[in-house]
């Protein structure tokens, strides 16, 4: 393991002052056997060089999310294992691991392993994890699915704290479904992406000329638009306007936290 001096920076939290240094968490996949995984949960720092360290070990990465690791108290950064699907168990007395606070501060990469085994012969892609990682009881919830296809790497982006902390008694979600997206949903979603609206569109492959004519159209306010865009895709798309599918656009036009709630939220009926 590599060792630079990638320093303490301050930055305003609050009315505070505080010293810290940028990671990016990740969950990472190794099969071992048929019926045993490998988990790795870890950091990098978010540095362009320090981005494929996950795949080294002929890992899948499956998530990522930004976050920010202090430097006040020494804490270790902790990582929780808090649920997976029951078609697999693991060892309850290692749900809980450390990586050493020196560990974060000097070394660019480093993870925790925790080992899965499946008990019956279901598929596994639709298998949804929730971990938690952090510092003291400042923690980060970590939700993903054992399905490699559904992740593209994510812009290093401060993940949104409009929901606050993560509530530990949570119901686990369900992996992302393969359902087509009903309107509803794609209402209440066009209300937060906000500026970057075309951006999803062209990851949703819409043409540059559908997303001219949407910006043109004299529709009363952004999240119309935006509507209206994601109404195109899904005409476009017909039965292959799925939720997995608009969630990878997300996170692919660096939209990490409405890629997260998708997740989080949707159950299919």
């Amino acid at each position: 393991m590599r060792l630079y001096n990638f320093s303490w920076k301050k930055y305003k939290i609050g009315d505070d002052i505080v010293e810290a240094k940028r990671i990016m968490l990740y969950a990472a996949k190794r099969s071992a056997t048929e019926n045993e995984i490998f988990l790795d949960i870890g950091y990098y720092w978010r540095l362009p060089s320090c981005q494929e360290f996950p795949k080294l070990n002929n890992a899948t990465v499956l998530h990522e999310k930004p976050a920010v690791f202090f430097k006040e108290g020494q804490l270790p950064l902790t990582v929780l294992l808090e649920k997976v699907s029951p078609i697999w168990t693991y060892n309850e007395e290692e749900t809980a691991q450390i990586i050493n606070f020196s560990t974060v501060s000097i070394t660019e990469e480093s993870f925790c392993t925790f080992v899965l085994n499946k008990m019956t012969s279901d598929e596994t892609d639709g298998c949804a994890c929730f971990f938690k990682a952090g510092q003291g009881s400042n923690l980060v919830k970590l939700l993903f699915s054992l399905k490699e296809s559904s992740l593209s790497r994510a812009e290093a982006i401060i993940p949104s704290t409009r929901n606050g902390t993560a509530d530990s008694q949570e119901k686990l979600p369900s992996a992302i479904s393969h359902t087509k997206v009903r309107n509803k949903f794609l209402q209440d979603l066009s209300e937060n992406i906000g500026k970057c609206w075309m951006d999803v569109g062209r990851k949703l492959q819409l043409t540059e000329e559908q997303l001219e004519n949407l910006e043109q159209k004299s529709y009363p306010n952004l999240k119309e638009t935006t509507y209206q865009m994601l109404l195109v895709w899904k005409r476009k798309r017909a039965s292959a306007a799925t939720y997995d599918v608009l969630a990878d656009a997300l996170r692919k036009a660096g939209r990490v936290d409405l890629q997260e709630e998708l997740l989080e939220k949707y159950k299919p009926s």
